[in-house]
């Protein structure tokens, strides 16, 4: 398999998804033409799409989590360890400066917390919070530290290990279908074929992702 054989396999199920969206969008009848196994990849592949979603969903949250609570927490003082770690660049820390001193001169009501603050949830947008370990590490961030066992008491776990480890397979799956858009690796030639996917897997994703924030909902 080429790379420009795993590209054109993977844009022509995204033009196939746009023309569905049309079809739906419109009321119309599904006339788009396809091959039996074109159809079959169409439906996996709005199933991949609302794998990619669910993920979205809690990354989104813990986003939001973090960068609404991480002022506060670093008020409070008695720093963990990823509190003291977490760093910003210098360009940053000197434009931050800079910024507040403009703002004195010119006698604006901005404070140099708000500007860290703002700075902050810019450079935590650039960073993933998706696997176990990233979310372990961005509440930490917001000095809620023994996620772990929190998460293991809520959902009435007698081992953790198997709860963790089923965010991460979904995380991984999430990013077979982003990265590589859910293509089997190939070492030499042969034709691009697709990883397996069903609602079964989705549903259960979905379901576990739901529990997961309800249960993160309570950790404080």
């Amino acid at each position: 398999m080429t790379p420009k054989a795993a590209f054109d396999n993977i844009v022509e199920r995204a033009e196939r998804l746009v023309a569905f969206h049309g079809e739906m969008a419109a009321g119309l009848a599904i006339v788009n033409p396809m091959t039996g196994p074109q159809r079959n990849v169409l439906n996996d592949d709005l199933l991949r799409s609302a794998l990619v979603l669910a993920v979205a969903a809690l990354d989104r949250y813990v986003h939001d989590r973090v960068t609404k609570g991480i002022a506060s927490a670093y008020k409070k003082g008695n720093l963990n360890r990823e509190q003291e770690e977490f760093s910003i660049p210098v360009s940053l820390a000197f434009e931050i400066a800079t910024r507040a001193s403009r703002a004195q001169g010119e006698q604006k009501q901005t404070r140099a917390a708000n500007l860290v603050r703002n700075q902050v949830q810019e450079i935590l947008h650039k960073r993933p919070f998706q696997s176990w370990r990233e979310i372990e590490v961005a509440f930490s961030l917001i000095g809620i530290t023994g996620l772990a066992g929190h998460i293991q008491n809520a959902a009435h776990l007698g081992d953790i290990g198997p709860y963790k480890n089923q965010l991460n397979e979904i995380v991984r799956t999430r990013n077979l279908v982003v990265h590589e858009g859910h293509i089997r690796r190939h070492k030499r030639g042969g034709k691009s074929t697709l990883l397996e996917i069903d609602s079964a897997t989705v549903t259960g994703a979905i379901t576990y992702i739901k529990g997961f924030v309800g249960h993160l909902e309570t950790a404080t």
